[in-house]
C-alpha cells in the first residue's frame, strides 16, 4: 500500500511537474526571476522571452534576448537563440551549479574610448563566478555564428568580428577555442584588414594567469594583391605577451607586438617595418594614388588605458620615391601625444649628402597643423655633385589646414661649389585637394608653376620672366590627362643659364620649341630650334636650327637621343642615337655619343680657317676620363700662322682642348687628323701648301701626337730675294708633343750664287745651315739674304745677330709683313741700291769703311767704298754677268790702281 502511495504521489509530481514547466504562467515567473538573477549579476539590462523550461533535466532555453550596458548604451548583445543548464547531480554532489550556456546567432555592438572596448567588463563578469546565494560557476560557453561590431567615433575606428567559439571549464582550469569566420577593420574611412580567419586558443588557470595562443590570418587591401595575406602568430601569458604580423614576402613584418599589463594598464609597444604606399591616406589626402613608394620601420609605445598622453615613437622612412624619382634614403619623424595635439620631430636625409631638420605639430580638434624645416649642415642638391645649400640657407615653413589644404612658404640659397656663382630661390606654395600651385623668384627672376596631384603629380604650366617681365620659357599642359607637354623656351634664358651656373657666355638669339609626353617611366622630349642662331664657342661658325628627340628613362637614370640634326651657318652635324647614364647623385657614369660632321667651318682663333668634315665618338665609362675617338679630313684650309713656331703649336692644341673641357676635366683622345685639299699656308715669310697626317692620342693636356706635315713647294720670303722649298717636313713623334722633327731645304739663285739653307733638327733643338756656291762665309750668305749683299758687314761685332735674325724669321710666330720690314725697312726706298757699313776688311787695314752697292739690273752691278779713318781715295768696281758662269769685273783701287778680272765657273 504504501508503494502504492509513493508510486502516485510521485507520478502525480512528475505529471505536475511536467505540466508546470509548459505553463506560460511558469514560464513568465522564470523569465521574470532570471531577468532579475542576470540583470543584477551582470550589472546590465536584459530582455527576452521563455522558449522551454525543463525541470527533470534543468534547462532554460530562451529566445530573442536583447543586453545592453545600463550606461548610455555603451554595448549590447542581442541572440535569435539563448540556452542554457545544469545537472541536478552535480549541484547535490557540490552544492554549486555548474552552468552551460550556448548562443545562436549572436550579434554583439560596443563603443570603444581610448583603446577600451566596453562590453570587454561584460565579458569578464560572465566568466567569473557570480556571488549569489546559490553558487554559479561557468562550465561552458558555446557561441554559433557570433559577431561583434566595435566603433570609436572620436578617432573614426569601426571592425566587425564574426567567429563560432566553444569555452570549457576543466578541473578549475578554463580553456577557450575561437574560430574565425571573418571580420574587418577600418580606420578613418581606410579598411585597415579584412577577410579574418584561424584560430585562437586559450586557457585561464586563475583570474590573474591566462595563457593565449594565436595563429590567425588576414587580408590587408593597402599591400599589392598578391602579398596582402599576413599572418598574426603569438602568445600571451599572464600579464605580457608577444605578437608577430607579416605578409607572405615580409614585406609587412611587425614584430614584435609587446603586449604587457602593469599597474591595471595595457601597455604596447611594436616594432613594425611596412611599405609606405600602405598607409598612403594616413599621411595625406592630396596623395591619393600608390606613386609614394618607400619603406617605413615604425617604433611605437601606447597606453591602451591613456591614449590622449601615452602614444609615443617614431618612424623612419627608407627610399622615398615619387614614381621613379628619388625623395632620399633615410627621414625620421618622432610624435608623441598630449591630449589632442600631437608633436614631434623631422630629420630628412639622404646618406651623407643631405640633411635638413625640423618640428611638426597638429591639433585633432582644429585639425590644423606646421611644419617648420631648415638645414644646420651643407648639403649637395639631388642629381648633382656642384651645387650645394650650405648651412642655414635653406628654411621651409607649411600649414595643414584640413579644410583648406596646404600653404607655406620657402627660401633656399644654392651655391656653386667651385665656380663664384650663387642663386638664391623664394617663393610661396599652396595645394589644394587637386592642384598645387607655387610662384617666386629664381635669381631674381619671377616664375609660376602649376601641377595637378590627383591621380598623379602632372605639371600643367611653368613660365619665367625676365626683370622687365618679359618671358624666357613658357610650358603648358594638355588636358585632360596632363601629359602633353608643349611650350617654348627662349634662348637669353639658356644663356643665362650657362652664365649663371657655369660662368660660360655663349651668344645668340632665337628660341626652342619642346613638346613633351609624359609617362610613368619615361619623358619623351622632341626640341627644335628655329628662328635665331647660337654662335659657337672660339669660332665663326654658328647654329641656324637644331632638331633632336630625348628619352629620359627615369628607373635606369638614362638619357636617349635620337636623330639630332644641326644645321650649321656652314656644314652640319648629325646624330642618329646616342645614350647617357647617371647615378643617383647625377654623376655621368657611361655616355655613348657619335657625331658625323659635313663640310663644317671650323676656326682657331684668326690662324686658322678649315672646312672639316668626318665622325666623333664621346665615349665614357665608369670612372674612366672622357675618350674623343674618330677620324677628321680637312677639306679646304688656310693658314696664317708659321707652322714651324712652337707657341702657335701649344695654342692650337690648347684651344682644341678648351672646346671640349668647360669644367677643368681633361679629356682622352684618339683622333686622326688629315687633309683632302693641302692647307695653304701664307704669310708675309712663308708661302707654301701643306699635307697633314697625323694622330692624336691619350690627352687633350697631355697629348701623344704622331704623324707628318709635309710642305708641297712655297718659298720662304726673306727680305732681300726668297728661297725656294725643296723639301720640307716635320715628324711628330710621342712623348714631345711640341717639339717636332724638322727637315726644311730651301735653294735659290742670288746674284752669281746658288744659296742653299737647310735646317735639322728637333723644332726647340735644331740647326741652321746655310752654303752657297761659290762658297762665301755664313754671315756672307745671311747677309747676302738680307740686304742683298755679300760683304763681310758686320762680321765681327754681330754675327750671332745675324743668325738670331735669320732663327726668328723661320721659327718666329710672328710673321706678319711689318715684322719681316724691320730687317729691310731702313734700305726699302732704294730697292736696287744698298749701303753696307763694315768694321774691317780683307786686308787688315782696318778703320771704318762704307759702300755703296747698286744693282742697274740682274747683270750690271756697282760698288763705291771709301774708308773714313784713312786718308785713302776711293775703291770703285764694276761688274757684269756675261752668263751664270762667267763675268768680268773692272776695279780701281784706293791707291788708284786700275785692273781687271775674268771670273769663270764650271761644274763637275
Amino acid at each position: 500500500m504504501f508503494k502504492q502511495l509513493f508510486f502516485a504521489l510521485f507520478a502525480g509530481l512528475v505529471c505536475t511537474i511536467f505540466i508546470m514547466q509548459n505553463d506560460q504562467h511558469i514560464k513568465d515567473t522564470v523569465i521574470v526571476h532570471f531577468t532579475q538573477l542576470f540583470e543584477e549579476a551582470l550589472d546590465c539590462k536584459f530582455k527576452g522571452h521563455v522558449r522551454c523550461i525543463n525541470f527533470f533535466y534543468p534547462s532554460l532555453e530562451l529566445e530573442d534576448i536583447e543586453v545592453c550596458s545600463r550606461k548610455e548604451q555603451q554595448w549590447s548583445w542581442k541572440c535569435k537563440q539563448y540556452t542554457t543548464w545544469f545537472s541536478w547531480w552535480n549541484f547535490l554532489c557540490s552544492g554549486t551549479i555548474d552552468l552551460h550556456i550556448m548562443l545562436n546567432q549572436l550579434e554583439a555592438r560596443s563603443d570603444m574610448h581610448n583603446g577600451i572596448i566596453a562590453i570587454m567588463d561584460h565579458i569578464q563578469r560572465i566568466m567569473e563566478e557570480m556571488s549569489l546565494d546559490i553558487p554559479i560557476a561557468l562550465k561552458s560557453l558555446v557561441l554559433y555564428d557570433a559577431s561583434l561590431y566595435v566603433c570609436d567615433p572620436i578617432v573614426n575606428i569601426n571592425a566587425l568580428v564574426k567567429w563560432n567559439s566553444e569555452l570549457k571549464d576543466i578541473d578549475g582550469i578554463v580553456k577557450s577555442s575561437i574560430h574565425f569566420l571573418n571580420g574587418n577593420g577600418v580606420f578613418q574611412g581606410e579598411t585597415c584588414f579584412a577577410d579574418l580567419g584561424g584560430s585562437i586558443q586559450l586557457e585561464a588557470r586563475d583570474h590573474t594567469h591566462i595563457v593565449l595562443h594565436s595563429n590567425c590570418m588576414l587580408t590587408v587591401p593597402q599591400l599589392k594583391e598578391h602579398n596582402s595575406l599576413c599572418f598574426l602568430t603569438g602568445y600571451w601569458d599572464k600579464d605580457q605577451g608577444f605578437f608577430t604580423l607579416r605578409n607572405t614576402d615580409d614585406s609587412l613584418v611587425i614584430d614584435p607586438i609587446s603586449l604587457m599589463y602593469f599597474d591595471n594598464n595595457f601597455i604596447l609597444e611594436c616594432n613594425a617595418r611596412f611599405p609606405l604606399e600602405s598607409i598612403r591616406h594616413l599621411l595625406g589626402k592630396q596623395i591619393a594614388d600608390s606613386s609614394l613608394k618607400g619603406t617605413c620601420s615604425l617604433q611605437a609605445k601606447i597606453d591602451l588605458n591613456d591614449m590622449m598622453q601615452g602614444v609615443h615613437g617614431h618612424m623612419n622612412i627608407h627610399d622615398l620615391r615619387y614614381n621613379q624619382f628619388s625623395l632620399g634614403k633615410s627621414h625620421n619623424i618622432s610624435f608623441s601625444r598630449k591630449g589632442t595635439q600631437w608633436n614631434g620631430r623631422i630629420h630628412l636625409s639622404n646618406d651623407n649628402s643631405f640633411e635638413i631638420r625640423g618640428t611638426w605639430n597638429w591639433c585633432e580638434d582644429m585639425q590644423k597643423g606646421h611644419v617648420a624645416l631648415a638645414n644646420n649642415l651643407s648639403f649637395l642638391l639631388p642629381k648633382t655633385q656642384q651645387w650645394s645649400v650650405m648651412p642655414g640657407d635653406f628654411s621651409a615653413h607649411i600649414d595643414i589646414d584640413q579644410s583648406t589644404g596646404i600653404s607655406g612658404t620657402y627660401r633656399c640659397d644654392v651655391t656653386h661649389t667651385k665656380l663664384d656663382s650663387h642663386i638664391p630661390i623664394t617663393g610661396n606654395c599652396m595645394i589644394d585637394e587637386n592642384q598645387a600651385h607655387a610662384y617666386g623668384q629664381i635669381n631674381q627672376k619671377d616664375y609660376e608653376l602649376e601641377c595637378v596631384i590627383k591621380p598623379t603629380i602632372r605639371l600643367t604650366k611653368f613660365i619665367y620672366k625676365d626683370e622687365k617681365g618679359m618671358q624666357l620659357a613658357s610650358i603648358n599642359a594638355h588636358s585632360p590627362d596632363y601629359n602633353k607637354l608643349e611650350g617654348s623656351i627662349y634662348f637669353p634664358f639658356i644663356r643665362s643659364l650657362l652664365l649663371d651656373t657655369l660662368h660660360y657666355d655663349v651668344q645668340g638669339d632665337g628660341f626652342f620649341n619642346i613638346y613633351s609626353v609624359l609617362g610613368n617611366d619615361q619623358i619623351v622630349v622632341k626640341i627644335q630650334f628655329i628662328d635665331g642662331n647660337i654662335r659657337l664657342p672660339q669660332t665663326y661658325n654658328f647654329i641656324g636650327g637644331l632638331d633632336a628627340t630625348f628619352v629620359l628613362d627615369i628607373p635606369h637614370n638614362k638619357i636617349v637621343m635620337k636623330n639630332m640634326f644641326c644645321a650649321l651657318h656652314k656644314g652640319t652635324v648629325k646624330c642618329h642615337r646616342a645614350t647617357a647614364c647617371f647615378d643617383d647623385y647625377g654623376s655621368l657614369t657611361f655616355a655613348y655619343v657619335p657625331l658625323l660632321f659635313d663640310q663644317c667651318l671650323l676656326n682657331v682663333k684668326k690662324d686658322l680657317f678649315t672646312i672639316v668634315s668626318g665622325s666623333i665618338l664621346v665615349i665614357k665609362q665608369d670612372n674612366e676620363l672622357p675618350l674623343l675617338k674618330g677620324h677628321l679630313f680637312l677639306e679646304r684650309s688656310q693658314l696664317k700662322e708659321n707652322p714651324f713656331s712652337t707657341i702657335f703649336q701649344k695654342n692650337l692644341f690648347q684651344t682644341a682642348g678648351s672646346t671640349f673641357d668647360v669644367d677643368g676635366t681633361d679629356i682622352a683622345c684618339d683622333i686622326t687628323i688629315a687633309t683632302k685639299d693641302p692647307i695653304r699656308i701664307k704669310t708675309a715669310f712663308l708661302e707654301t701648301n701643306a699635307q697633314v697626317r697625323m694622330k692624336i692620342k691619350q690627352s687633350m693636356r697631355d697629348p701623344y701626337i704622331s704623324g707628318s706635315i709635309d710642305l708641297l713647294a712655297g718659298s720662304m720670303n726673306f727680305p732681300y730675294k726668297s728661297l725656294n722649298i725643296i723639301k720640307g717636313s716635320l715628324y711628330f713623334v710621342p712623348y714631345q708633343p711640341y717639339d717636332p722633327i724638322i727637315e726644311l731645304i730651301a735653294k735659290n739663285k742670288i746674284k752669281q750664287y746658288n744659296v742653299s739653307l737647310q735646317v735639322t733638327g728637333s723644332l726647340q733643338n735644331h740647326h741652321i745651315m746655310v752654303a752657297s756656291t761659290p762658297s762665301l762665309t755664313e754671315e756672307q750668305i745671311v747677309t747676302l739674304l738680307l740686304v742683298g749683299s755679300q760683304e763681310d758687314s758686320l762680321n765681327i761685332m754681330a754675327p750671332a745677330l745675324i743668325m738670331n735674325n735669320v732663327k726668328q724669321l723661320i721659327f718666329g710666330s710672328d710673321q706678319s709683313l711689318l715684322t719681316l720690314n724691320r730687317y729691310n725697312n731702313i734700305l726699302k726706298p732704294f730697292k736696287h741700291i744698298h749701303v753696307v757699313p763694315s768694321f774691317s776688311d780683307q786686308t787688315g787695314r782696318g778703320g771704318l769703311r762704307g759702300a755703296i752697292e747698286i744693282d742697274v739690273h740682274d747683270r750690271w752691278r756697282a760698288l763705291i767704298q771709301k774708308n773714313f779713318s784713312l786718308s785713302e781715295d776711293t775703291r770703285l768696281e764694276l761688274e757684269y754677268f756675261l752668263s751664270d758662269d762667267i763675268s768680268i769685273r773692272g776695279i780701281r783701287d784706293e791707291r788708284r790702281d786700275v785692273s781687271g778680272e775674268i771670273e769663270m765657273r764650271w761644274k763637275f
